[in-house]
Order: C-alpha cells, then sequence, then structure tokens
C-alpha cells in the first residue's frame, strides 16, 4: 500500500508528518490519513518525492536495500549501518508476521479437523447405540427358511 510506504519513507528520511504537512500546506490529520490510502494523487506524490529528495518510484518499490542503498547514498557509515539494521529488522518482522499467520491458518485448519472427527465420532457413538439398542429389542435373525 502507498500510505504505508510514505508512513515507512518518512521514517527512513526522519521527517515528521507535521514538518511533511507544513510543506505540502495541509494538516497533520490529512497526512495520517494518507498512510491508510492504496493510491495518492500525483498532485500530492511529486511533492512529497520532492521534499523527501527521493524518485517517486521508490514509492512503488518493494525492494527495501534499493531504498536503503539510495538513502544511504552520502550518509555517513555509522547512519549507514545503523540504518541497514533497522531495515533488517523491519525485513525479519515481516517474515516472522507472514509466518504467525500461516501458523494461525494451520490451527484454524486442525481445529476444523478435530471438529470434523469429533462430530463423526458422536455420530459413530449414536448408530453403535441404535444397533445395540435394536438387537436387544428385536428378534434375532434365523437361518431357517419359513
Amino acid at each position: 500500500m502507498i500510505g504505508e510506504r510514505l508512513k515507512e519513507l518518512l521514517e527512513i528520511k526522519k521527517v515528521s508528518v507535521i514538518q511533511l504537512a507544513e510543506h505540502l500546506n495541509t494538516t497533520p490529520q490529512n497526512i495520517y490519513k494518507l498512510f491508510k490510502k492504496e493510491t495518492i494523487d500525483t498532485k500530492y506524490l511529486i511533492p512529497i518525492s520532492e521534499y523527501l529528495e527521493i524518485p517517486i518510484s521508490q514509492f512503488f518499490s518493494l525492494d527495501d536495500k534499493t531504498t536503503r542503498d539510495f538513502i544511504n547514498a552520502g550518509r555517513s557509515d555509522k547512519n549507514s549501518l545503523f540504518d541497514d539494521e533497522i531495515f533488517s529488522i523491519k525485513d525479519r518482522l515481516k517474515k516472522l508476521k507472514a509466518e504467525v499467520i500461516l501458523k494461525n491458518e494451520n490451527i484454524d485448519f486442525l481445529k476444523a479437523q478435530l471438529d470434523f472427527y469429533k462430530h463423526q465420532s458422536e455420530t459413530l457413538k449414536f448408530l453403535n447405540e441404535q444397533l445395540i439398542k435394536s438387537g436387544k429389542e428385536g428378534t434375532p435373525p434365523t437361518d431357517q427358511p419359513g
């Protein structure tokens, strides 16, 4: 989502929502609304990219390394290493979130299977009881012709 990407880029560039809002002559609330959008009008995107000194393509980049390399160009090694660590942690967090989602889906599937087998067990128990009951009340079949 481009709004989430904007938020990430503001964090990377260490620009506050208030600073960006002032630059765009808008309110911080409007910037927060942009964070929730899937698309952003180019009339906002161009001034934002100019203010952050990044190409518009960075809003659509899925490659954090490209963004990191671009932003780190010309910065001190100490800051670059710190930013690398932040990107690494964010990447690991994304992977862990995906793992949690997958594990939750597996848990839901296993719960559904368990419910199915519980229902099957109850059904078999009921049928067994009915079979026993009918065997006691009815007469046993005979092999003799009538």
